[in-house]
This record gives structure tokens, sequence and C-alpha cells, in this order.
């Protein structure tokens, strides 16, 4: 009924961003099954997230802080200058030290954290024998730990630096300028009118999913479903103030149709096979304009850009085993993301267009699930409630533009 965790975060900074409105790592199998006509289920899934790593542009494996590694250079320090004045008087002193524009005297860091709960009760309803409808309601905890700095690499060259500023008697400017050599990316964010960096911890409800599905073949050996699905704008997106955040949602609707095939190989044993088709409805966003190609910060704001964001396709393929109420299975499941597209009319096309820079995005992935149900002892009068319980690991193998880390979701179920 549900493919995949339908919130996740979303982190921007630097020279890229980290992630924009992602993708996520599944944790449903796929199946065709639906509920017998009148038969209700109440489930909740829980999945505990750890973002620490992601796969970038070209699927290295990075840490999702990399873009707060920059280099200190005289060339990075007079663009990232708007003033005219300042720029000039770096400029300045970099030849009277007989510096060049590569000349770096460190480099600026940083870390960032982001543990994620995600707890999901599922409610389904079997309508007809063939037709079952289900809501799902995400709650979203998340905790957010960040910090930058700056690592010293030419200390000799820094310390002239600072002299020779001071030898021209510009004191608010000496002022301003080790502030911004000392704490160069709180200063940026400062400028541009950014909210400082801080540690965060929220609860925040995510995008609501209303799904349908329809089973239109059952036998002794196959079973064909077809699914169709709303994702309402209900969680929260990302804050245009801030530059690193923890987001429930993407602020828009979604719209997703889909298949699943199960092929019954005996009593026990199953092989599925699905695939769903995400369309992202366009709308407008408050949107930061990037001033370049390799950097999202920018001070300029159009708060009604348009936005469309990418369509999202999944397949995926899986064997299930069932006996006696004891559950296996293992799967593989693919998901791809067109790029983002952006305009507006307050500034340069070109502009808009880099902010749909890395969005582009790819994910494969490993899933095992153990379990256990009481249904067939229910059936047989041996247990007063059918319920169950799984619990499910997901290893993302490979990807583009998508976090890397491992997921282990818990799933427990009742039936009435």
């Amino acid at each position: 009924m549900k493919y995949w965790l339908s919130s996740l975060f979303i982190l921007g900074i630097g020279s890229s961003s980290v992630l924009a409105n992602p993708i996520q790592t599944p944790f449903i199998f796929p199946t065709a099954r639906v509920l017998p006509k009148g038969v209700r289920n109440l489930s909740y899934k829980g999945a505990v997230i750890d973002a620490n790593r992601k796969f970038d542009e070209n699927g290295q494996n990075v840490s999702i802080a990399e873009p707060f590694f920059q280099p200190l250079s005289f060339e990075k320090i007079m663009e990232g200058e708007t003033d005219p004045a300042k720029r000039g008087l770096i400029e300045d002193t970099m030849n009277a030290l007989g510096a060049n524009t590569n000349d770096s005297f460190g480099q600026t860091t940083g870390q960032i954290n982001v543990k994620v709960n995600a707890h999901v009760p599922v409610f389904a309803w079997g309508v007809t024998k063939r037709i079952t409808v289900a809501a799902v309601v995400p709650i979203v905890n998340s905790s957010l730990n960040v910090d930058s700095g700056v690592l010293q690499e030419n200390q000799a060259l820094h310390a002239q630096m600072i002299a020779d500023i001071k030898s021209k008697g510009a004191s608010s400017k000496v002022v301003e300028f080790i502030e911004k050599m000392n704490q160069p990316i709180p200063e940026k964010l400062k400028e541009y009118g950014y909210d400082p960096l801080t540690n965060e911890n929220k609860t925040k409800l995510g995008d609501i999913r209303l799904i349908s599905k329809y089973q239109a073949m059952s036998n002794s050996k196959n079973r064909l479903t077809f699914t169709g699905a709303v994702n309402l704008p209900t969680g929260q997106d990302q804050r245009v103030n801030k530059v690193v955040d923890v987001i429930s949602g993407d602020g828009q609707t979604d719209l997703a149709v889909g298949a699943d095939y199960d092929f019954l190989l005996n009593e026990r044993f199953t092989l599925s096979v699905g695939t769903l088709y995400t369309v992202q409805l366009a709308d407008q966003n408050a949107e930061r304009i990037p001033e370049r190609v390799d950097s999202k910060l920018s001070p300029d704001v159009d708060p009604e850009t348009e936005r469309n964001l990418g369509d999202i396709l999944m397949v995926a393929a899986a064997t299930s085993f069932n006996y006696q109420g004891f559950q296996a299975a293992a799967g593989y499941n693919l998901q791809v993301r067109q790029r983002d597209q952006y305009s507006g009319t307050l500034y340069e096309q070109g502009r808009y267009q880099w902010l749909g820079e890395e969005t582009k995005q790819r994910m494969h992935s490993a899933l095992a699930m153990i379990g256990y149900n009481t249904i067939h002892l229910f059936k047989q009068k041996k247990f007063p409630i059918p319920l169950g319980v799984s619990l499910t690991h997901v290893q993302v193998l490979g990807g583009e533009n998508v976090v890397n880390d491992g997921l282990t979701a818990l799933d427990m179920s009742i039936f009435f």
C-alpha cells in the first residue's frame, strides 16, 4: 500500500544543496494483496534514520556536511564579498603580500548530524473484496546537530593579512575582516539574512497520503492490483531562512499510480514485482535564488518562485516466505527522480535554473524482513486477536544525490 516513508529531510548549504526534496529510503515490499471485504487494519510503522553520509552527483560516498568544506583562498574570499570597496581592500592586501588568488590560509569545516524517528500510523479498510483504501499519517521527530569552524593551514599568511589590513588604518573594516576570517560561515549567513546555525529538536506532521488499491485479478497462481494515491501538502517544507533544515514534507501535492503483481509458487513462496509513478504537481514557493552556479547561498528571495519538482519512478521486486505465521522476505528497490525545474520574474532566468542543480536523484536499495502473525491461529480459534509484527532493514547500495545510511523499521498491526 505504501512504498516509502512520505517525509524525510532537506539540507542545503555552501556550494550546493546536500539533498533537495529527496526520494525516501523504502521499507515496504510490493504486494498485490488487498483486505477482505469489511476487514480493517490498523498498523504502526516506526523507522529510525541516522543521516550522516550521502551519494553525491558522481555516486561518491561523502559526508552530508561536505559543502561546509571550502578553501579560504583569496579568490573565494573576493567572490563572496559583495562590497566593491571591501573586495578591493582584500585584493590590495593580496598584492602587498605578493600572494595570488589561489593562495589559501585554511578552509572552512563543519559537522551535520541528523537523526529522524518516523512514526507512521496507517488505517486500511477492505471496502469490497477487490477494493481497499488506506490513510497514512506520518509524524516526524527529528534531531539536528550542526556546527561550523575554520581549520588554519597557513597561520603565517593569515597573520600577515590581518597585519596588513590593520596598517591601512581601517579599524571598522579590520574588525569585520577578523570576524569573517574566524567565523566565515556564520558571518556569511548573517550578511545574507539567514537564521544562525543552531541545534534543533522538533516534531512535525508529515505529508498525509491517501491510497486506493483495486485487485483486478486473483486466482490460485496470480494476483494483480492497481494503485492510486495522493499526497497532501500537510508537512513542513524547508524554511527559506534556514540553511540547514529537517523537513517533514515538500509543500506541494503529489499524484501516484502503480501496479503490483504476485506469482504464487506454492502456498509458502510468493514472487512479487511492483511499480509506482509519482507526479509532483507544479506550484509556487519562496526560494533563495542563487548568485552563482556553485553555491545555493543567496541574499535574494523570490516569494513566488514557479516550482516543478521532478517526477519519481519506482520499481521493486521481492520474494516472500510464509509458514504458519512465520514470515521472511527479501527484495530490491530502484527509484529515479527527474531534475527539478524553477522559473521566475524577479531575477535573471539563468539564476533560477541553478536551483535545479544536483536535484536529479537515483537510489538502489536492498531490503530484508522477518516477522510473525497470528492470523492462522485466529482462524483456528487458538488466538483471540489477529495481529502481526515484523522488522525490516534496508541498505542503500548506491545512488546519486541521496542519503546512503541504512534504515531499520518496526511494523505492528492488528486486524478487526
